[in-house]
């Protein structure tokens, strides 16, 4: 179920995508908050050119902003919310939650790579628990909190600067993949 200030926020993290948009970059932008409060906001970088990365996600970009803009680890303000174009890859998400974020809204899905489908119960460690030295407490990073997944937050309009992106000329990130074939199959139905 999404309110009002979903809209809000995810309309703000189209704005973010509209600039990558504008730079020739991936149209990805991403707004974290508590509350009503914006603690960070970020876009894609580094999906064109000689300088191409894997790095520079807007969730990624959005959590550094954080960082700055608070000086602290976010996890420590409470339950935090995620606002992205994209649906997060699965590095995207490792990050969102290890930072305290506990609900993650997108637009459009990531067919090719998106990772909010993962069950984050099956985890596999090298050593099991109960052989963990007495009086270590340890525990995944996980326990005990509740994630919340919504997807498809303004997915037409997430959709259209996807498309907008892939029939670039000049644009060439993804050639070849799943998720830039299945946009622009969207592109027909739009």
């Amino acid at each position: 179920m999404f309110h009002s200030k979903d809209i809000t926020m995810m309309e703000r993290a189209l704005i973010l995508a509209r600039k990558s948009l504008e730079r020739g970059e991936f149209p990805v932008g991403c707004v974290i908050v508590r509350g009503s409060e914006v603690l960070g906001e970020g876009h894609r970088t580094g999906s064109k050119g000689q300088a191409a990365n894997e790095l520079d996600h807007a969730e990624i970009m959005a959590l550094r902003d954080c960082y700055e803009r608070i000086n602290e680890w976010p996890g420590r303000l409470g339950p935090l919310t995620c606002y992205t174009t994209l649906e997060p890859c699965l590095m995207c998400l490792g990050a969102l939650l290890i930072n305290g974020v506990r609900r993650i809204v997108f637009g459009y899905e990531d067919v090719m790579g998106g990772a909010c489908g993962i069950d984050l119960s099956k985890r596999i460690t090298w050593r099991p628990l109960d052989e963990m030295p007495k009086g270590l407490t340890m525990g995944y990073i996980y326990d005990g909190n509740e994630i919340e997944f919504s997807g498809g937050l303004l997915r037409e309009r997430c959709l259209e600067l996807f498309i907008e992106f892939y029939k670039m000329p000049e644009s060439s990130y993804l050639d070849g993949t799943l998720l830039k074939e299945y946009t622009l199959r969207q592109a027909k139905d739009v």
